[in-house]
């Protein structure tokens, strides 16, 4: 089914990510929620391959993102895992680790956890009132573990994302410029966009503290090159790369 004719719609101050990508896939101006969602459009395989400068300027924080946290019951019965009741539904925007590839589904604007998201949780006085809830629906002691976690209703600033992703700008181009790879000097180009691997491996430093060893490191950012490049440094450019930030004095020379 087709959009309503866009421009009888003023653009809303936020856009849910699913109206984010078309916009950069194909063009197609953010209208207010009630009538995207009323008339959205089928998503097509080739949409998603414009999801990832989108999802990379989500992990580095050039929006301003709000959603809300669901949390819902689960038990396994047989081989299957059964949702126990309604989710609970609290104001909690994502946090910038959540958006990967992986984690979003843009078609429902669901962005799901990663597996250590309770235990980060644990750590702030918003997972005491939401374990309440939780034990005041059920009715019982709860089981952390057969909880699920999900965002939803996810939204970015549509101005912003006009500003990052203009219009004039084709699609295939279509990334900020400071997540676009460097403009290379003469001779032959780089192959891999340092600029944004160091920009990711300092969000993780202030979010999630660097792993304790190099090698846990090189691991995890191997990972992470893989699922957004589909390939990575080898471990000798990796260990040259890092280096000097582990055996820096003030970790111990290691």
């Amino acid at each position: 089914m087709a959009l309503p004719d866009q421009p009888m719609f003023d653009p809303p101050e936020r856009c849910l990510l699913s109206q984010a990508l078309l916009w950069i896939s194909r063009g197609l101006r953010p209208v207010p929620d009630v009538a995207f969602i009323a008339a959205a459009p089928e998503f097509e395989g080739s949409d998603y391959n414009f999801s990832i400068p989108l999802i990379r300027a989500l992990r580095l924080g050039k929006f301003e993102v709000e959603g809300r946290l669901k949390v819902i019951l689960c038990q396994p019965i047989g081989d299957r895992e059964v949702k126990m009741g309604l989710p609970i539904s609290f104001e909690y925007s994502p946090p910038f680790s959540e958006f990967t590839k992986r984690n979003i589904d843009f078609e429902s604007n669901v962005v799901d956890v990663n597996d250590d998201f309770d235990d980060d949780l644990m750590f702030e006085k918003k997972y005491e009132e939401i374990y309440k809830k939780i034990e005041s629906s059920s009715g019982e002691k709860v089981n952390l573990h057969a909880l699920r976690w999900y965002f939803h209703d996810v939204t970015i600033s549509t101005k912003t994302l006009f500003e990052l992703f203009p219009k004039d700008v084709k699609p295939s181009s279509d990334q900020p410029k400071e997540l676009a790879a460097p403009r290379a000097k003469p001779g032959a180009p780089p192959k891999y966009n340092w600029d944004l691997i160091w920009a990711e491996l300092v969000v993780r430093a202030d979010l999630d503290n660097m792993p304790e060893s190099q090698a846990e490191c090189i691991r995890q950012m191997s990972e992470w090159c893989m699922d957004r490049f589909n390939e990575s440094p080898s471990e000798t450019v990796w260990k040259e790369k890092l280096r000097f930030v582990y055996r820096h004095h003030r970790k111990g020379g290691n």
